[in-house]
This record gives C-alpha cells, structure tokens and sequence, in this order.
C-alpha cells in the first residue's frame, strides 16, 4: 500500500500537469501548439475544481495557488457564455443555419432532412465538393437565391436564401484561395451585411498563420462594411484563443453564442462553428442540430435586427 508520502507526491504531480495546459495557452498568439490549448478550457476548469477541493482538504496552499489560479482564468474565458443575454420583445425572427457538411458525407439526405425541418430561411453549407452538386441542385429548387462555389477537397461552399440576396460575390479570403461568399441578405427593408466562411484548420506552424491572415481580413473586410452584419461559418477556432478575439474586436463583432452556454459543434467536444454579429442584431435563441452524418453538427440561430424597417 502506498504511503501517505508517495499519495501527496503524486497528487502534486497531477496538479502541476493539470495546469499545465491553462498557462501554457497563454503563449497562444506565439505559437500554435499553444493556441490549440486554448480548445480545452472547459475541460480545463472541469478538471481543476475537484482537484482544487482536494488540494485545500489536504493543505497544500503552494499547490492550491497554482491550481486556483487556472481554474481563475479558464473561468474567466468561459463565464461570458452564461452572461449577456438579452430577448427582445419581437415574435418575428430569421432562422439560419450553418452546416459543415464534411465533403465525403454519404448520409447526405439527413442534410435535406434537417433542413425541412427547421425551416430556415438561410442556410450555409462549407465542404461542398462537386458530388454535392445534386444536393445543391435540391436545395436550389426551394430556395430561390443562392451562389454555390463546390470545390474538390474541403473548401468549397454554398449559401442559400428564401430572402432577397445582393451584391452576391465569392471572396478568397487571404493568401489560401480559400473562398468566402459575401452578399447583402434584404430583411423587411434592412439590409443585413452577410459573409459565410470556412477557415483553414491550424494544425501546423503554417496553417496557424494562414488561419489568423483570415480572421484578420475578414475581421477587417466587416469594419469597413455598413451596419448590420453577421459572419458564420467554420471557422476552426474556439473563443477562448486570443485570436478570436481580436476578431470580434477588430470586427466590432458580438459572438452569438453569449447567454447560451457552451454549445460543441465538432466531435461533441469543442465550439468551432460560429454565428457573430453586430451590436444592432440580437439573437433570441441559439442551439446545435443533430447529427447529418459529419463530424460537425449543425448550428441553428434565430435572429432579429434591431430597430429593423418593416
């Protein structure tokens, strides 16, 4: 049996690399393997509340410091998603959709499934390829305005609208020649800034910085677009990086997903998909979909513009 010294030095050890991760992702603007810590602080935070309670039943203060303060700042990333919420007294609101339907999908009928279900009245699909054609083709018939750019691999996209759709456009979103679909969706007599997007995964040195060259031109491509607008997509980062926020930021930008909690779109783990929007747009409710046969889910919002024309 072990004695009561091997238990409290394994216990130091389990608090020392538990958070590890928390302040390691604080180099997350210089380094990518840093940035996807930041992924985590969820299960960062779940982690380190119990063993903070046995850390202080146990008396170790130095280590307790050391924990309490990763657990401090996990949370203070992950508060503002239980805070900030507001509904306005509107019955009336625009449902939209964000699918990353993963190019190679053969359950592609649950797409069109979903889609008749909830209604939307916008939807965006990234990871369109060529085979996707005769789904789009589907989709087309019942929504009477969109663009579709399908190409081979993952990058590919389409938006579709039951609303009146201008200044339609396809956009390669920094160096990668990725594209991104820019248009003005007409709501009552609003016109609504709209970009849909997928960014590239930052899984090495190199696509770390294409990634952030994204962020950083559609962030800066949305200020200096008239109010109100709203950018949505795959963008392959979750809000706890110091990237996004500069996005929001620069962007002037709201993350929807504020007052509703954490809400997972990829492997039931991490928030990569997101709806932002600016000050003059408020979203009454939030949610993710069921699965469509991706490794993403669906992200469903309902949304007024404030102060809209009728």
């Amino acid at each position: 049996m072990l004695s009561r010294t091997v238990w409290l030095r394994l216990l130091a050890c389990l608090a020392i690399l538990v958070a590890l991760p928390t302040y390691l992702a604080l180099g997350a603007r210089w380094w990518w393997v840093f940035d996807l810590a930041t992924h985590f602080r969820f299960f960062y935070a779940c982690a380190l509340l119990p063993l903070a309670a046995v850390l202080c039943a146990t008396k170790r203060w130095r280590l307790l410091a050391w924990v309490a303060v990763a657990l401090l700042i996990d949370i203070s990333w992950l508060a503002p998603h239980y805070l900030g919420r507001t509904v306005p007294d509107d019955a009336s609101f625009t449902r939209i959709i964000s699918i990353n339907v993963l190019f190679n999908n053969l359950q592609r009928e649950r797409v069109l499934q979903l889609i008749q279900q909830e209604s939307p009245d916008i939807v965006l699909l990234v990871e369109v390829d060529p085979s996707w054609q005769p789904t789009l083709s589907e989709l087309a018939s019942q929504f009477p305005h969109a663009l579709a750019e399908p190409r081979a691999g993952s990058f590919g996209i389409a938006l579709f609208s039951k609303l009146p759709l201008e200044d339609l456009q396809v956009v390669e979103t920094g160096s990668t020649g990725s594209p991104s679909i820019h248009a003005t969706v007409v709501i009552g007599k609003t016109n609504v800034r709209i970009v849909g997007t997928h960014f590239m995964p930052p899984m090495s040195s190199e696509r770390f910085q294409l990634r952030n060259e994204q962020l950083l031109a559609t962030a800066q491509a949305l200020a200096q677009k008239p109010r109100p607008c709203l950018v949505l997509g795959d963008m392959n980062i979750t809000p706890w990086s110091p990237h996004f926020r500069d996005l929001l930021e620069i962007g002037n930008l709201c993350n929807s997903q504020a007052g509703f909690g954490i809400q997972p779109s990829w492997l039931g783990a991490i928030p990569i998909d997101h709806l932002l929007h600016s000050e003059d747009i408020a979203v009454l409710n939030r949610r993710i979909g069921p699965q469509v046969g991706s490794d993403h889910r669906p992200l469903i919002v309902d949304f007024v513009v404030r102060n809209a024309a009728k």
